[in-house]
């Protein structure tokens, strides 16, 4: 009964120290923001994750999406 407890707070603590992926866009040179948003912006979205992955390899699926809604919302104000 313990290890499962033990296993269920390992997997919560997991989740809250989760990768900020805007934060470490914001982190990266501006050469390679700009590669990330004209692979959005103007390449397939194969060729956006790719990028995403070569340089956060800790990066989830849904990591990309969020950047994206945030680089989005910025292209519009």
């Amino acid at each position: 009964m313990m290890s499962l407890f033990q296993t269920q707070l390992e997997v919560t603590q997991q989740h809250d120290a989760r990768f900020d992926i805007v934060n470490a866009f914001k982190s990266l040179d501006s050469n390679r923001q700009i590669v990330i948003c004209d692979q959005l912006f103007h390449n397939q979205r194969t060729s956006y994750k790719n990028t995403l992955n070569l340089l956060f390899p800790q990066l989830a699926s849904s990591d990309a999406k969020r950047l994206e809604k945030f680089l989005r919302s910025r292209a519009q104000h």
